[in-house]
């Protein structure tokens, strides 16, 4: 497995990315090197596949900034796809999903009382859950650092690198 996606030719590295058969994927690099509009193309490309065949999984982009203290990320899944938790069980039981999770370096925590860092772990732990409880669900992940998920994950994430973007590799982009 390559352990990076270059921008040299964006179409080509990115896209080939969702080939991999892995289940799990930490898309991680420096702040500005594109990973929020990568993990965007790839639920654009798997929305693509799902309409074109509805035997491809749903994909569900949940940006993790826009997550509270309140709020869990099978909840938020089960509200945007408009069914109940019960529904959202089965069709992650049955990998029906594919889940891309933007920016866990992003999380902050508004309330006072609640630390980010803390924040930030309480949903780290709750990826970790999502993985182990959910073996068929494919997932997508951002971050700013090779985030550590825990012992306790039994499932192999491939860590790709995103390099930074240079000024053609954003031309190049936008062709």
């Amino acid at each position: 497995v390559n352990d990076e996606i270059t921008t040299t030719n964006t179409s080509t590295t990115i896209d080939s990315t969702m080939t991999l058969n892995n289940n799990v994927c930490l898309l991680f690099g420096e702040a500005g090197s594109g990973k929020s509009v990568a993990l965007t193309r790839l639920c654009h490309m798997a929305a693509k596949k799902h309409i074109e065949d509805p035997v491809n999984p749903i994909p569900v982009l949940i940006e993790l900034k826009s997550l509270t203290a309140k709020d869990h990320i099978q909840s938020r899944v089960a509200r945007l796809l408009e069914c109940s938790d019960s529904e959202c069980d089965m069709l992650l039981n049955k990998g029906r999903i594919l889940l891309f999770l933007d920016g866990v370096n992003e999380i902050v925590s508004w309330d006072p009382n609640r630390a980010t860092v803390q924040l930030q772990r309480d949903f780290i732990s709750e990826i970790a859950t999502l993985f182990n409880r959910y073996p068929k669900t494919r997932m997508w992940i951002s971050d700013r650092a090779m985030t550590n998920f825990g012992g306790d994950v039994r499932r192999e994430i491939v860590k790709l690198e995103l390099q930074k973007v240079t000024a053609q590799d954003i031309i190049n982009f936008c062709k």
